[in-house]
This record gives C-alpha cells, structure tokens and sequence, in this order.
C-alpha cells in the first residue's frame, strides 16, 4: 500500500512533465514505440456474463500496451487523490497513512444511512460514453501542463476505437479525471437542494431528509443529458421514507451497510457447489484444474467482499468463512473410482 509521501512524489513528476521527451523517460519507452501502440492499439476482446445474464464487453490490453498504461495510472491516480471531489468514491487510491477515512464502496454507502428520500441514477455504459476527446481535453486543462502533442499521444494511448475501452488500468482514474466537472457541478446542484451527493463510478445517489420531488428528479436527469451523459433508463429509481434503501447494491439498514439478501443466497448457493465440484474433482484423481481455479477465486472474491462490508467478527461472516473453507479443503478419505454420471453440470 502507498503513502502519501509516494503519491504527492509522483504527482509533481507527472506536473512538471511537459515535452514528448520526458513522456518517453516517464514511462521508459522510445516514442516509436508509443506511437505505434497509440496507433494500433493491442487489445483483446471477449465478453463476460454480467449478474443479470447480459454479456459484459471487455478489452483487454496486451502485455506491452498494459505495461505503459499501468504506469501512466500510477501517475494519474496521484493526481486524482489530491483534486478528488467531495462526492466521488470510486476508482480511488487508499494511501495506508492518509488521516482521512478511505473512500471505498461501503464508506460511499455510509454517507447515506438515515435518510429518508433517496435518488439513485446510474449512467449507461459509463466508460464508453467516456471519448477521446474529451479525455484529449481533459489533459489540456488544469493541472496539467503537457505539450499539444503529449496530450493527443496519451489521448490515444489511453483509448481505443475513440473511447476508454472497458478493462483498461488508466479508463477508471480517466472516467474520475473526464467527469470531475459534472461532479462539480451535480454537487452545487444538490446543495441548492439541501440534498447529499455521492459517486461511485457510474452509480449517482442524491439523498435527503426532506421530499424529493419527482419534478426534481427529472431536472437532475435533464442536467446529467445536458452535459451530455446517457441516463441508464431501467436504473433510476427515487425512494421515500417506507422504501427499502439501497446504494450500490448495499441495503441502508438501521444499524448500518447490510449486504442484500439475495448476495447471502447467490454466495451460499455458489459455495456450495464449490463444495461438490471440489470433491468431484479431488475423487476423479485430480489435484486441481484451471477452471476450478477460476470458479474457486470467484467465490472467494465474493467472500472476500462480504468481509469488507461485515467486519471480520459479524456472525453472518463467520458462517461464510467456515462454509468457504470447508468447501476448499479436499476431502480426507479416498473414494476410489468415480462415475461420470455422478458429476454435476453447473454449465461452466
């Protein structure tokens, strides 16, 4: 984990940077070389399924590209952490010696608990709505000093196919950098309001002790589509005092963040058939296999996520823990042979 020492380092390096030169020094690569990957950038494209069963569009950058870009987030990120606005909490860097509480998806949600009204807008296909030029823009602005030909170079190493590409390391710390402006102005918004606004990624949630007005609501969408952000149309909801409350998937309760029920279901269903499918594996004389290794670091992540939320002694947590490490563990005996029509298809 950084300090702030490091990141306050690398930010006045990237400041004071200006010609393609230093650019080239900066990321240890000749400008050949930068500007061949600018000009045909490298990426693999393959789809995930998201948890609603649409595909997810990813591209991912090839090894040298991804080399020059991790660097230029590390960069990027430490400017970021000192011009971040009050309202933003994703995609951001946790310097381990910073007094300030982090800004992670459970604080973000923290903002909210004991509202009574509550708006929730998320934008569709956030990176993508995300182009070139505006990211061009953005490097042409405060605080950044570059040369007109460093911006339009770093424009396209950090894009692809004239927008940031989802699975790129700089395309968050972009996405933050490019909409700082709209975060400005959505934040004077809400204070003329009295209401509180907060951004994680692409999910804005405005809240309020007080009505918010479904006029209201809808002037807040007109002013995010007049600076030129699409409005996800099916994710926009407004909720009043007997709703349930929720932000980024994290249901407000009374006594703080509380995970979905339908997270304990899916994680506790994946569980156990991670539980089954190990010790199929394990009968069929296997150690391992890389799609067990995948599904198994799934789940983990998700496990993962439900301490970060609950805390390392939440009993909830400890159920999930125990559930997930008696699932990894190979079974103990030996079972000898085993038939294939024993083994259950979970369609992986």
């Amino acid at each position: 984990m950084e300090t702030l020492r490091q990141l306050r380092y690398r930010r006045q390096r990237l400041l004071r940077l200006q010609t393609m030169q230093e650019l080239c020094v900066l990321v240890g690569q000749p400008e050949h070389q930068l500007q061949l990957l600018a000009a045909m950038p490298p990426y693999n494209e393959f789809t995930v399924q998201k948890r609603d069963g649409s595909p997810r569009f990813i591209e991912d950058p090839q090894p040298k590209l991804k080399q020059v870009l991790r660097m230029l987030n590390a960069y990027l990120q430490a400017i970021y952490f000192f011009d971040k606005p009050d309202a933003s909490y994703g995609f951001i860097t946790i310097p381990k010696d910073d007094p300030a509480p982090p800004r992670h998806i459970v604080t973000h949600a923290e903002r909210h608990l004991g509202c009574l009204w509550l708006m929730n807008i998320d934008l569709e296909d956030f990176f993508h709505q995300i182009t070139t030029e505006a990211v061009a823009k953005r490097l042409g602005d405060m605080p950044f000093q570059f040369d007109e030909d460093v911006v339009q170079l770093l424009a396209r190493l950090m894009t692809y196919k004239g927008r940031l590409p989802m699975g790129s390391p700089c395309s968050p710390v972009l996405s933050n950098l490019v909409f700082q402006r709209e975060d400005l102005a959505l934040e004077t918004w809400a204070k003329a309001n009295g209401w509180l606004y907060t951004r994680y990624a692409d999910d804005l949630t405005f809240s309020a002790q007080q009505v918010i007005t479904v006029p209201q609501f809808g002037q807040t969408v007109n002013l995010l589509e007049n600076h030129g952000y699409r409005v996800h149309p099916r994710k926009r909801r407004l909720c009043g005092p007997d709703d349930v409350k929720s932000v980024t998937r994290l249901v407000l309760g009374t006594d703080g963040v509380q995970l979905p029920d339908d997270f304990h279901s899916e994680l506790t269903d994946l569980i156990e058939d991670l539980r089954r499918t190990t010790r199929v594996v394990h009968r069929m004389g296997e150690a391992d296999s890389p799609w067990l290794t995948n599904y198994r670091q799934r789940v983990q992540g998700m496990v993962g996520f439900a301490q970060h939320v609950l805390g390392d002694h939440h009993e909830d947590f400890h159920r999930i823990r125990n559930a997930f490490t008696d699932a990894t563990e190979p079974p103990a005996e030996d079972f000898g042979t085993y038939s294939w029509l024993d083994f259950p298809y979970w369609g992986f």
